[in-house]
């Protein structure tokens, strides 16, 4: 079997030695295995634009609750695309925050208060450990509210 080294990815602190990339060519079998009209659905595009899409529907749910305005909402929604974010950045950050979730916080911070500086304080309200601690009986009201609205 033929491999292809693509690129090496850069010296990481948490690994010993740079792991190269490698590609399987399988150029008989890529019909069966892959599509080029799903490899857009795994992007690193639309990795953040996933968790984008969660921090614009935390940030309208706070609003029909009642617990942000609806201006502060519709300025974290507006915000929350991915082609206004530094992926590259994201990458490099990573490593060291141990996860996605905190560069890219810091990048939508930044996003938010450059267009509304007063929507910045609304960014992720609530999801955070302290904030679920302060909010968790808004939040569980709010469950059981929709819970109650569901039942049959």
């Amino acid at each position: 079997m033929e491999s292809t080294v693509i690129g090496v990815r850069p010296r990481n602190q948490f690994f010993l030695l740079a792991v190269p990339i490698y590609t399987l060519g399988m150029h008989l079998l890529d019909g069966f295995f892959r599509s080029p009209s799903v490899e857009p659905l795994f992007s690193d595009a639309a990795a953040v634009q996933a968790i984008l899409d969660f921090e614009a529907a935390l940030a309208r749910a706070q609003a029909r609750g009642g617990l942000i305005s609806g201006s502060a909402a519709a300025a974290i929604t507006s915000s929350c695309r991915a082609d206004l974010f530094d992926l590259p950045s994201l990458a490099q950050a990573m490593p060291a925050a141990g996860n996605l979730a905190i560069p890219l916080l810091k990048q939508l911070n930044a996003i938010v208060g450059r267009n509304s500086p007063e929507a910045l304080r609304y960014v992720h309200f609530g999801a955070t450990q302290p904030g679920r601690a302060r909010y968790r009986p808004w939040f569980f009201n709010c469950a059981m509210r929709f819970a109650r609205s569901k039942t049959i």
